[in-house]
């Protein structure tokens, strides 16, 4: 079963995350970008909510991409365990 997420990107928006992967939008075309060493790259756009076929209600990700409604259920994120904060002896 796969698990969706909705996270808050650096930009402001929200993007759909599919198994910890970020997801990647199939309609928009990748925009080719000059890499290192001069070799060309192909960049993909992610599905976010600032896109027209994307909303998002309480606790599911809805996209009409296809012409008909998809509705995605997000879950939550576990939460971390706190690891132990490391003590420096200083001799």
């Amino acid at each position: 079963m796969n698990k969706y997420q909705a996270k808050k990107t650096q930009q402001g928006d929200y993007a759909l995350f599919i198994n910890e992967m970020q997801s990647i939008c199939p309609y928009v075309p990748a925009i080719p970008m000059q890499g290192n060493m001069g070799q060309v790259q192909l960049h993909r756009l992610p599905c976010t909510d600032l896109c027209p076929h994307a909303t998002i209600s309480s606790n599911h990700w809805n996209i009409t991409c296809s012409g008909s409604l998809v509705k995605h259920t997000l879950t939550e994120d576990e939460p971390q365990e706190q690891k132990p904060k490391s003590n420096l002896i200083v001799v």
